[in-house]
């Protein structure tokens, strides 16, 4: 949510957060096939990235994004792509399982 405070501050001096938030809201704004988003949910507050996720599961939009947060990834996605280095012993994206795995 913005303050009117907000709204006159210089794009340079505007937060993170805020600029993501104009950024995706923009992006939805603007019809298309796909969105591609990179790590949408950086930097937003947790009340932001409900409402994300709130305003993506009304719309379904056709989305091709890279995300870290597992559970936006359980709610949102329909599919998923995993790609993992072959010597990587680490699951970052443990809840991605089922996806299909493309070895670097």
């Amino acid at each position: 949510m913005f303050h009117g405070s907000s709204l006159r501050r210089t794009w340079q001096i505007t937060a993170a957060g805020q600029k993501k938030k104009v950024l995706l809201a923009a992006s939805l704004c603007t019809q298309a096939h796909l969105y591609v988003w990179d790590e949408p949910l950086n930097f937003i507050d947790v009340i932001s990235r409900m409402q994300v996720e709130d305003l993506l599961l009304a719309c379904r939009p056709t989305l091709l994004f890279v995300e870290h947060d597992a559970r936006f990834c359980d709610e949102i996605a329909t599919r998923r792509i995993r790609i993992q280095r072959n010597d990587s012993k680490q699951d970052a994206l443990r809840s991605c399982a089922e996806g299909v795995r493309f070895p670097l």
